[in-house]
């Protein structure tokens, strides 16, 4: 049989050797860690470095295109302060003028208005029956 302080001492051996191994294994992932993390650090500040530059010529282009806005929006205003510059008024839409009235029915004196419409509207439009002559709105009554 095996003596007992062998076996004693072969669980110290190894228990040593993992502490050991453990303790120096960490010491070596402490250090490799170090040195990515300041691998990783370098390469953010270069990004940020880039980005801004990229940010300031963004800022630079921004407000010279607000400088010649706002150069362009002074100069319009004063354009129409000083009367140079008008701005078209909106205005209703215009209705189209009636054609003049054919000789035979301008020698009447009292002219029946919806013949004069009904030469206005084209064959397709006209209606089926035929508007009332007799109506009082109809008419109009020229001087000779």
């Amino acid at each position: 049989m095996v003596n007992p302080y062998f076996i004693i001492g072969a669980m110290i051996a190894v228990g040593g050797a993992y502490g050991y191994g453990h303790h120096v294994g960490w010491g070596d992932r402490d250090a490799e860690m170090q040195v990515e993390i300041a691998k990783k650090n370098d390469e953010a500040r270069e990004k940020e470095r880039e980005l801004a530059q990229q940010l300031n010529e963004q800022s630079t282009k921004l407000s010279e295109a607000n400088n010649v806005i706002t150069q362009k929006q002074s100069s319009l205003d004063s354009a129409i302060r000083a009367g140079r510059l008008r701005l078209p008024s909106t205005s209703c839409v215009q209705a189209p003028q009636m054609p003049p009235l054919p000789p035979e029915i301008a020698q009447k004196k009292e002219v029946n208005l919806s013949d004069r419409f009904m030469k206005l509207l084209t064959p397709t439009e006209q209606p089926s029956q035929p508007l009332p002559k007799s109506s009082p709105k109809a008419t109009e009554t020229r001087p000779n």
